[in-house]
Order: C-alpha cells, then structure tokens, then sequence
C-alpha cells in the first residue's frame, strides 16, 4: 500500500492558511488510503549492490525515493563487497533514513535494514544471489511483493538510466507500484530500452547500449546469448526444470537493474540451487560466459516462460514549472506603472467572464500574495513538491543600453531565494532577454527598458551576477555543468556566439565543466537557426509552436522534426488568455485536458527507447503567471484541480511491454 504524502513544516502550519491547505489535503490523502489498501503491493524489496563506494549518493538517492513513495514496508538489503573500504557514512545514511521513516508523521510504513559483505564474485548477481538467500531465510509472515534490484553500474549514461527509470522521483515508484497492482501478468520492469531477445531490432534498444554492443547490426542476433546457452540450460534444469524446453526465446534485461515480481524469481528453488550456483561465480571482471551472465539472461527468460510480461518504463519526468518572480513592488515599476504596481493591481479588479484569480486564503489557497514574503516562498515550495513539481525554471531579467539604470531588474526574489533558501526547491535560469516597452508583448510601442546586449566586459558582468547562483547547492547541473536557458536567442544576433563562448570558458575558470545552454523552442524557434549548434538542448515552451503543429493539445509528445539540439526536453502548458494584459487571445485548457495530455506525454516517452536525455525534464507553463491566465497554482475556479492532475498523471505511467 502506498499513499500521498504532504509535506509542510511546523512553522507554516502554525499558519489558518497552511492549516486549511493541510486539513484539504489530509482528506485527499485518506481518499487515496482507502482506494489503495485493497491493492496487493504490501512489501517493498529494495536490493543494492554497492560496489564503488563513491556512486553511494546516487543510490542513496534511489533508496529515498522508494521509501518516500509510502509503501507499507520496505525491506532494504545493502551489500559490499569485503575490500570496499570504509562504509561506516553509508551505514549512517540509511540508518538515519530508516529513523525518519519510522518515526515522521504521516508515514504509515515500516522500514527495515540488512547490510551484508561479500567477496568480489560474481559481479552484481554474486550479492543479489545472496541477498535473496538472506531475504528467504528471514522471519517474515509473508515474502516481498516486488524488488527492486540496483547496483553501481560503472558506465554513468547506462547507471542514470537505470535510477532515472526505475526510481528517479517517489511519483515515478508510485507509478511502477501501480503498474504491478494492477497488471497480474507483470512481471519485471526495466529501463527503457534495455530488455531484448535474439530478434529484437536494435532500433528499439537504448543507445548506450547499441554503442557498446550493436553499432553494425539491425537485430541483436543469437551472439548476444550464444555464450551463456549451456550454463541457460543448466539452470533451467536446477531451477524451472518444467521450462526448460518451452518454445520462448531467451531475454536479457542489460545491465541487471529492474524491479521484479518476488515470486517470479522462484527464490525457494533458487536457494536451494545456490551451492551449485555460487561454487560457479568468477572473480573479478569477465567479458561473457560466466555463470553470472547466464544467470542475467536466466531470470528474464524465466518470466517470459512462466507466462509473465516484461515491461519498461521511461526516465522519470521531472517537472519544471516556470516561474514569474513578479508580485512584489520594485523601482522600475514604481516608475513606468505608477506607485506600489504589481500584476496583482491588473488582475484583481478584473470581472470578466473565465478570468481566474487565486484562492483565498480562507479556502486553503495562497491569495493576493508578496512573494518577497519567505513565508509565501516556501509554501509555493511545499506545494508544489507535495504534487509533483521537481523544480523551477525562473524568468531572469538583465537590460542593457540608454536608459537603463540597473541591469538586474526584478530581482528581489531571487536574491532573498539565494539568502534563505526558500522555495527549497532544484532551479535554473531563463533569461527573459526581450526589451520591455509599454505593450506588454514586447513587440511594439515606446521602450521602457532597452535591451541591446553589451560588448564583454557587461557579458562578464552579467556571468559574475549569475555566479552565486550556480553555485547554490539547488542550482541544476547537467555534467557539472550549469543549466542556463535563453529566451529569444534570435534577438542575440552577432552577440550570441561569442557571449555563450566566454560565459563556458568562465564557468571553466570557476571550476564547471563549462555551460549547458538551452534554447527556448516557440514559434520563434527558427530565427537563430544558424547558431542552433551552440546549445545543448531545446526545452518546448507552450506545447511548443502551436501554429506548426495543432495535434500537441496541452502537452508535447514527440521530438521536433526541425529541433537540432542534442537534447529536446518536452512540455506543457495550463492555457493562455492575455485578455487582462490588454490582450485578445485566449486558449482555455481545462484540468481534465491537462491531465490527458500529460498522461498522454508521459506514456509516449516510453515509446521512445531511443530518446536520449541527461535527465528527463518536463516544462510546465507556468507556476504563476497570473496576467496571462497561464497557472498551476490554485485558483478560485478550479481549485486545486491543476496540481492534481499532474500528480495523478505522475503517478499514472503505464509500463510499456518490452519482449
């Protein structure tokens, strides 16, 4: 059983508003309790092999996941190997982890702890042999439901595909938990892409692994089992002799990292074959042929043979919100709008037909906020955790040319988010690099602030004003690298060449591994075509270029035939309406819509075995941008209806079947 958790700390609420958010949401929690508790996924096993002490963190990560995904009870087995060095960090961490979990409100579930140390035999199979020993003989009622089986993977692409797969964020283990309550015939899932049999085509493979195994071949071939073939057969005949000559080819789920069916291991026949099995395993590392790479064909196959599904799952979409640092008072504002202007002073007096504005604080929602308030700041934080939002992509302002006084414009709620802390939450930057004129579109009429781009010594300038925030410990990173996207890069011109060259050479020089640019894709995505070949990725913005494509509905579903950065990160957006702004568009989207089209995203991207991301973020327009009716906070009309779309499309990725 596993249940949604809501996590708000004691001084917010202290707060009538957080409590009245706080009792609405308890009450959906015991709803999701009682549609839940009939469902067969009790006992969580959560298996790691730690082998190179230094990736613990990443597993860490992983195990934290699971646990926070609510589960009644994880059983968590850990082992090392005996020359691993020092572990005694490793064993704090989980023990404090396992403290919290017992002991935090709100979470029902029990965890429990078993670390062991082996010899190096056997690879990984050699420790999970063995912890399946060790999770057979224990004094349990009843055996695991599910396990999850994890280890040190070496090749970092092929490991982050793994943890991103299988346990990148709690609303993703959620959504594997569900898949096996409510598929039977389920019986493992993987990473997408790394479950193959003899005739899978390698366009269905993940690329880390066609690179390192099948660069010249369509299919991967009988080669990849050939090796393994008589010690397949010979654990059939030890373990599932009754499928030893069934008519069903052989699989491999490479790279051995899966959530399994407890059961389909057959763990009381595997135990009792293991003084055989465990007389076999080599030291050290061997290419093929071992008993070990028998036995990570074996255990697939045997699904397969018991009439049981293999299936996978995507990298866990992590959601971005954009963010509009706006409402709060400000100079610049004060003197092109008049005394104590925010967009709330637009917003609140307007009564037209379908404009929603925030709920009340009375009704659990946020109001008319301050967000120099870091009370405020931290419940859109906790709100937005508690269903799903992984981070936020802020708007970022920096002018330049006559007339501007101050570079940095609107940037009181960055600069206190950069004192304390709050939201608490992973961010990057968006630089909103238009100039500002009296029409809000930035298109047309007098210009308030110019926008012109400065020569190099303002682009260093500008890298150094950024510097405290890339080294913010929630600032996201892609290879060491600071994630930094740009708006109209088109309006950059001759400039944006060599600003992006001297903003990498300075990340360098302050210990980066350089930039990791991101261009904003819309329908203005085609004015910088020429110098598209410096960004590393295009996130789709508004559902992306709605008058090149009008099947996108509210969320994207596939890369862009003409996006050519390595990475596309897909999105989604709550509607447009920019009526308040003076505006005459309006492109309503309801909750239910958005719910669909997320689901709709979010299962595609298990069709793509061969989309190829560092993470997988997902852009969600926007957080709050209230004047252009483009929202996911909680509003008078909806409620809280955006928010939880998200979360039941999170929650609600169908696996995909593999073989």
């Amino acid at each position: 059983m596993f249940v949604l958790s809501v996590l708000l700390s004691n001084q917010m609420l202290m707060q009538s508003s957080l409590d009245k958010m706080a009792s609405q949401q308890l009450e959906l929690q015991r709803t999701e309790i009682q549609n839940l508790v009939s469902l067969p996924i009790q006992r969580v096993g959560v298996f790691l092999q730690v082998a190179n002490i230094s990736i613990w963190p990443e597993m860490f990560q992983c195990l934290r996941t699971v646990v926070e995904a609510d589960a009644a009870e994880v059983g968590v087995h850990i082992n090392t190997h005996s020359d691993s060095g020092d572990i005694s960090a490793l064993k704090n961490h989980v023990i404090a982890l396992q403290k919290w979990s017992n002991e935090s409100a709100g979470h029902i579930h029990n965890m429990s702890v078993h670390f062991s140390s082996t010899e190096n035999v056997g690879l990984d199979i050699g420790p999970f042999l063995s912890q399946i020993q060790e999770s057979y003989t224990l004094p349990h009622t009843d055996h695991y439901d599910v396990v999850l089986k994890m280890h040190s993977k070496s090749n970092d692409e092929w490991r982050r595909l793994g943890l991103q797969s299988l346990c990148g964020t709690k609303f993703h283990v959620r959504a594997i938990l569900k898949n096996f309550a409510t598929k039977a015939e389920l019986g493992m899932i993987a990473p997408v892409g790394t479950v193959f049999s003899a005739v899978t085509p390698t366009s269905d493979i993940a690329p880390v692994i066609i690179e390192k195994y099948f660069q010249h071949s369509a299919t991967v071939g009988q080669g990849a089992f050939a090796a393994s073939m008589p010690a397949l057969q010979n654990l059939f005949e030890l373990i599932s002799p009754e499928h030893k000559d069934d008519a069903v080819p052989f699989a491999i789920a490479a790279g051995s990292m899966y959530w399994v069916r407890y059961e389909d291991l057959k763990p009381e026949a595997l135990v009792k074959a293991m003084p055989q099995i465990q007389g076999k395993l080599t030291r050290g590392y061997v290419v093929d042929g071992a008993i070990e790479h028998a036995i990570e064909r074996f255990i697939p196959s045997l699904i397969l043979r018991l009439g049981h599904s293999i299936a996978h799952m995507p990298s866990a979409p992590k959601v971005m919100a954009v963010y509009f640092p706006q409402f709060h008072t400000f100079p610049e504002n004060d003197r092109f709008w008049g005394q104590g202007f925010t967009e709330w002073t637009m917003l609140q007096p307007d009564q037209r037909q379908g404009i929603r504005k925030p709920l009340s604080e009375t009704h659990g929602g946020l109001g008319y906020y301050d967000l120099s308030n870091v009370n405020t700041r931290r419940l859109q934080g906790d709100l937005a955790k508690s269903f799903g939002v992984h981070g936020f992509m802020y708007y970022h302002y920096w002018f330049s040319g006559d007339g501007v006084q101050n570079h940095s414009v609107m940037s009181k709620v960055l600069q206190l988010m950069l004192q304390d802390g709050e939201p608490n939450l992973p961010f990057f930057f968006n630089w909103a690099n238009e100039k500002w004129t009296r029409h809000w579109n930035g298109a047309s009429g007098e210009t308030l602030l110019a926008q012109e781009y400065g020569d190099q010594a303002e682009w260093q300038s500008h890298f150094e004003y950024l510097l405290p925030y890339f080294k913010h410990a929630n600032y996201v990173m892609v290879d060491g690298k600071p994630v930094f996207a740009i708006y109209r890069p088109g309006h950059m011109k001759e400039k944006l060449r060599p600003m992006l060259e001297l903003w990498s050479n300075l990340a360098k020089q302050n210990g980066f591994n350089g930039m990791y640019f991101v261009a904003t894709v819309g329908n203005f995505y085609m004015e910088f075509e020429h110098e598209v070949a410096l960004f590393d990725a295009g996130y789709h913005f508004m559902a992306t270029c709605l008058k090149c494509d009008q099947n996108t509905q509210a969320a994207t579903a596939k890369d862009l035939p003409y996006v050519r950065e390595h990475h596309q990160f897909w999105g989604a957006f709550t509607g447009f309406d920019n009526r308040v702004r003076g505006g005459s568009t309006s492109l309503p989207v309801s909750p239910p819509m958005f719910e669909q089209s997320l689901e709709r995203s979010f299962n595609t991207m298990g069709t793509y075995r061969q989309r190829r991301l560092p993470d997988n973020y997902f852009f969600a327009a926007a957080w709050n941008e209230w004047t252009e009716q483009n929202v996911m906070e909680p509003d008078d009309t909806y409620g809280f209806q955006y928010l939880q779309a998200l979360q039941s499309a999170l929650e609600n990725i169908t696996a995909v079947t593999s073989v």
